[in-house]
């Protein structure tokens, strides 16, 4: 068995013409199907994960469910022989593996994983998956300019980022308080204008970072 683990990156008022999500899920499509042509007898399930982070009315979308719908398009009669499936509960990455770890448990499905994953992130995702998976490869994606990556608030996200995320790995209450943290994010972005959107969570990261930096000293 070969698993695909596939995170979602919030919800643009229309994933199937979003720029971003097309490129990404071409992208995982692509590397799935050079897999399956040479592995042809190697049986593929495909986790994509992420809950309800929907910013517009009536708020009722979830990554998941978006994206296995660009997917279904981008792949068409290609992917029928692919298990696909969602997990639609996370609310941050460190949650995508977690409860896609739970899933693989609870379901008994077991095989080497391969998670997909914006670059800028993964080493933060290389380093919390060793806490939560054994057998793993991690595939990164472009999805931001060069200029994005190199950014200073980009660097301090990712460093506060795993921080927490090891940090709530710990025990039941730090998990819960990680998880509180981004359901606040996301009451406080459906209160934004769709226009300053990108602007608000700039400023909620910088907040986010402050906050830590002064936790953590």
């Amino acid at each position: 068995m070969k698993i695909f683990v596939v995170p979602g990156y919030g919800l643009p008022k229309d994933v199937s013409i979003d720029p971003k999500y097309n490129e990404y899920l071409n992208v995982v499509f692509e590397r799935i199907s050079k897999f399956s042509s040479l592995s042809p007898k190697t049986k593929i399930t495909i986790i994509f994960t992420g809950g309800n982070t929907d910013l517009d009315k009536p708020f009722n979308r979830t990554e998941s469910g978006e994206m296995i719908k660009l997917f279904k398009k981008i792949g068409g009669h290609q992917i029928k022989n692919w298990n696909i499936k969602k997990e639609q509960k996370s609310l941050s990455t460190l949650e995508n593996l977690v409860y896609v770890n739970k899933m693989l448990e609870s379901e008994k499905i077991s095989g080497n994983i391969t998670i997909f994953c914006e670059r800028s992130r993964s080493t933060r995702i290389e380093k919390v998956a060793r806490e939560i998976f054994k057998n793993f490869t991690i595939t990164p994606v472009d999805l931001l300019s060069e200029e994005q990556k190199e950014s200073a608030l980009i660097k301090k996200k990712e460093k506060v980022a795993l921080d927490y995320s090891l940090r709530a790995l710990k025990d039941k209450e730090s998990f819960k308080k990680y998880r509180k943290v981004f359901e606040d994010k996301i009451k406080i972005l459906r209160g934004v204008p769709e226009g300053k959107r990108e602007e608000a969570l700039k400023q909620w990261w910088r907040d986010t970072i402050i906050k830590a930096e002064q936790q953590f000293q």
